[in-house]
């Protein structure tokens, strides 16, 4: 998908602790791409990354890394979804009640927006 492209802006706003994502990657590095086109500076001692490493240096390791909590989280957020999910398709009758299965349909709409993004956080967590 971003085969032959920079990808080095999303890198760089996306991983908070860069050093570590840098050695991860490193593993799997291809080369150099002649596609260097970036609109933004991120110079070492820029206004970006001077905020950068402030905010990681006054979060904990239990900050960024609670699997735990994040995980009871998801398993919150999941029963709450199949719960919605559940009345709206088989418990409230659109016809007789028609305000509370659109009710609950909209709640596990936005149940599944949840879902997705702690989800998204599970695949940066090893």
């Amino acid at each position: 998908m971003t085969q032959g492209q920079d990808v080095t802006d999303v890198f760089i706003i996306h991983h908070l602790n860069e050093d570590k994502a840098r050695q991860t990657l490193s593993n799997y590095y291809v080369g150099e791409t002649s596609n260097k086109l970036s609109r933004f500076s991120f110079e070492e001692n820029g206004l970006y990354r001077t905020v950068k490493r402030r905010v990681l240096s006054e979060m904990t390791l239990a900050e960024i890394q609670s699997t735990i909590q994040t995980k009871r989280q998801a398993y919150f957020i999941l029963s709450l979804f199949i719960i919605f999910l559940g009345l709206t398709t088989y418990l409230i009758d659109p016809e007789i009640n028609p305000l509370w299965s659109y009710l609950t349909a909209a709640i596990s709409g936005l149940l599944i927006v949840g879902i997705l993004g702690i989800g998204h956080n599970f695949v940066h967590h090893k």
